[in-house]
């Protein structure tokens, strides 16, 4: 992962912050998100007590917010032409139906919106380190040895047994259900 920039959300906590924590190990920069700067900052002193030498960089940037979410992928852009790996770990879970400044429930939100509207305004990024990684390849196919093409890695999570009802996906009808809202999971309509 040397020369590679890792970008990860959730990076604060949990499996997020595994993650940020391992690719740092392995040599790559990492953008460490946080929901303020003072957490990512915090999370960073973590990593770097488990991994002294690692590169970090903080970014604020709450997933519930599109125009956070815009500041960000702004910000990360003006600061590098490439990204190799994006990782989509952070996520949120509300027992009570709260909704964003932007209309949409807050967990639908979090942990779907945002990895979509993320993935996609830093997609031309990734997509320049992805072409890079086919020019170092040997023979057409093949892998050489620097090659290494970009990866979007979202990270979620099952609970429950729910389906996604495209009728109602921010489960503003009816009783609100945080399982619902957390895990957007199409089964089959025999299930």
């Amino acid at each position: 992962m040397d020369g590679r920039l890792a970008l990860v959300t959730g990076a604060t906590g949990g499996l997020g912050k595994a993650i940020a924590t391992g690719l740092a190990r392995e040599g790559a920069a990492v953008v460490v998100v946080g929901r303020s700067t003072a957490r990512a900052e915090s999370a960073m002193a973590d990593i770097r007590a488990l991994v002294p030498d690692a590169r970090l960089e903080p970014l604020e940037c709450d997933l519930s917010s599109q125009s956070s979410i815009r500041r960000a992928a702004s910000e990360v852009l003006s600061r590098h032409d490439r990204l190799d790996v994006l990782v989509n770990a952070a996520g949120v879970f509300r027992k009570e139906r709260h909704v964003t400044p932007d209309g949409l429930e807050l967990t639908f939100a979090t942990n779907v919106v945002a990895y979509f509207l993320l993935t996609n305004l830093l997609l031309d990024a990734l997509k320049r380190a992805a072409h890079a990684g086919k020019a170092n390849t040997g023979t057409i196919g093949a892998p050489g040895p620097a090659a290494s093409p970009a990866r979007i890695v979202n990270v979620a999570s099952r609970y429950g047994n729910t389906t996604l009802n495209f009728d109602d996906l921010q489960t503003a009808k009816g009783k609100y259900s945080y399982l619902r809202s957390r895990r957007p999971q199409c089964l089959p309509a025999s299930s």
